[in-house]
């Protein structure tokens, strides 16, 4: 078992073999689920959107969204057409 002491803040360090155990980096998010009288800590898995911000560069010009609805549709349309003539 594994003890940790509530500062006058509400922190609490958590023992490294517990980080170890949840995977826990600085940063990382916890999630504390309601048992009975007792809480489940779980450790929250990161966002996938979170780790690609910035991924993608794009200099270019803004577009608005009617802009890019109608790029979408009209790859859609072409798409659908190489499909059909398949």
């Amino acid at each position: 078992m594994a003890i940790a002491k509530v500062t006058s803040k509400g922190q609490v360090t958590l023992p490294i073999k517990v980080r170890k155990k949840l995977g826990l980096k600085t940063g990382s998010y916890l999630a504390f689920d309601s048992f009975g009288d007792d809480y489940i800590l779980k450790a929250m898995p990161v966002d996938p959107l979170d780790e690609l911000e910035g991924f993608c560069q794009y200099n270019g010009p803004s577009h608005t969204v009617d802009e890019m609805n109608a790029a979408i549709l009209k790859k859609a349309g072409t798409l659908h057409r190489e499909s059909v003539q398949k």
